[in-house]
């Protein structure tokens, strides 16, 4: 016997504020309820939770070296921002004789 597939998951009408449910762009009988606020409350709690010390971290695991310890403003795990210029160049990686060779070659 064939088997029977299971009834498709409720979906919501509307938003939790009560309010329609915005369009989904490629697919207009679904919609959303995305809160922007929320989302940028949550980011703010990644970067003040990120671990700053040795002690943060869970046991087993301790911080990359380089680049090193965040320090209270950082924002280095924050992906929706551009990197700066410093986030970019990894001095600890370069080698004086490769690079003099290669501008040589």
């Amino acid at each position: 016997e064939a088997e029977v597939p299971p009834p498709p998951p409720k979906m919501a009408r509307t938003r939790r504020d009560g309010q329609a449910l915005d369009q989904d762009l490629f697919n207009s009988r679904v919609g959303h309820d995305f809160a922007p606020g929320a989302a940028m409350e949550t980011l703010g709690q990644l970067r003040t939770g990120w671990p700053k010390q040795p002690q943060d971290y869970p046991k087993g695991f301790a911080v990359a070296f380089p680049p090193g310890f965040c320090w209270n403003e950082c924002d280095c795990m924050d992906d929706q921002r551009p990197q700066r210029p410093w986030e970019t160049r990894k001095a600890w990686l370069e080698d004086a004789q490769k690079a003099q060779a290669a501008v040589s070659a």
